[in-house]
This record gives C-alpha cells, sequence and structure tokens, in this order.
C-alpha cells in the first residue's frame, strides 16, 4: 500500500517529498535477500524523481545506483556517513565508500 495523503495539503507525498518522511525505505527489499536495505538515514543523496517499477511508486524515488546517481550522505546527522537497518535486523554506519559497495554488492542498487 502506498501513502498518498499526508496531510490536507494537495499532492500529497509528490507535493510534500521529504517533509512526509524522516527516513528511507528500502522498496525492493524482500526476506530472501537478508543483506537488502530496509530502511535508511533520511540524509542519503542520490537521484531524486525516479520510480519504483517493484513497488509501484512513481517519480519520488531517490536513486542510488553507484555507476550513476553517485549516492552518497550529506553532513545533516552523522557527519557523511549514514546507518542503514538491512532485512536480516541489522543496523550498519556506513561512509560514503561503503554506501557504494554495499549497493553494488547486495544489487540493492537496481
Amino acid at each position: 500500500i502506498t501513502a498518498e495523503t499526508f496531510s490536507d495539503r494537495p499532492g500529497g507525498l509528490i507535493a510534500l517529498k521529504n517533509s512526509a518522511v524522516s527516513y528511507g525505505i528500502g522498496t525492493g527489499s524482500n526476506p530472501q535477500k537478508p543483506m537488502m536495505t530496509l530502511v535508511a538515514d533520511r540524509n542519503v543523496i542520490g537521484k531524486d524523481g525516479q520510480n519504483c517499477s517493484p513497488a509501484a511508486i512513481t517519480g519520488v524515488i531517490t536513486s542510488l545506483v553507484p555507476a550513476s546517481d553517485r549516492p552518497h550522505w550529506d553532513d545533516k546527522i552523522h557527519q557523511f556517513v549514514g546507518n542503514m537497518g538491512l532485512v536480516d535486523g541489522s543496523v550498519q554506519q556506513l561512509s560514503a565508500t561503503d554506501l557504494e559497495r554495499h549497493l553494488t554488492t547486495t544489487g540493492d542498487s537496481r
């Protein structure tokens, strides 16, 4: 189920964007892939305004493809590092280099 409205403001998530949620969600996570991202700190940076076909979400996804989107963390929360909660229940603190390695290794960036 995709939330469409977070207030009485027209446009729902598409209009509110980062004002609607305080963390990132791994839209492609599933129990068969325990190392994939379930949640992430909101200070992850990638390519905004993308789509997620498996979750049928359009126009509001931040894509984190290492080869093209240069995923990294800003300095707003943990000074250029961030936390990712994985499907297996663990939480990993990752630098930008570790983030790219994680996304490439797990295939979580696709």
